[in-house]
């Protein structure tokens, strides 16, 4: 129930930070499943996979992340500046900046978000 994957959620973020990736993914996977663990468990996911240098899969994860409902708007700001981070990341510019322009539009956007749509904004070779 919610509450196994709370525990399995936790522990698994525990995992991740330890470095354990193989324990923490199938935690995480396990507590991803369930929806009130979902954003928390799907963006420690995408940690383990960036840690693994998987960046397809971390962003996939992420944008689970985004689309589940957050436990507080601050986690869903984190999530976001994430994804935008390895989009970046991977030269995917244009995604980058659409979740960028998001965070920007929404309530308390992070203070760096405008200079970072400027830089990206800046001359690049957009993918």
């Amino acid at each position: 129930g919610e509450e196994d994957a709370r525990v399995a959620c936790a522990r698994g973020l525990d995992l991740e930070r330890a470095g354990r990736l193989e324990e923490a993914e199938a935690l995480l996977r396990r507590a991803a499943r369930t929806p009130g663990q979902r954003c928390v468990a799907a963006w420690g996911l995408a940690r383990v996979f960036r840690r693994r240098g998987h960046s397809g899969q971390a962003i996939e994860w992420l944008e689970h992340a985004a689309e589940a409902e957050a436990p507080s708007p601050e986690v869903n700001r984190s999530v976001l500046l994430d994804l935008a981070a390895v989009l970046e990341g991977e030269g995917e510019v244009r995604r980058a900046l659409a979740v960028l322009v998001a965070l920007q539009a929404g309530d308390n956007p992070p203070a760096d978000v405008a200079d970072r749509i400027h830089r990206l904004n800046g001359p690049h070779e957009p993918r």
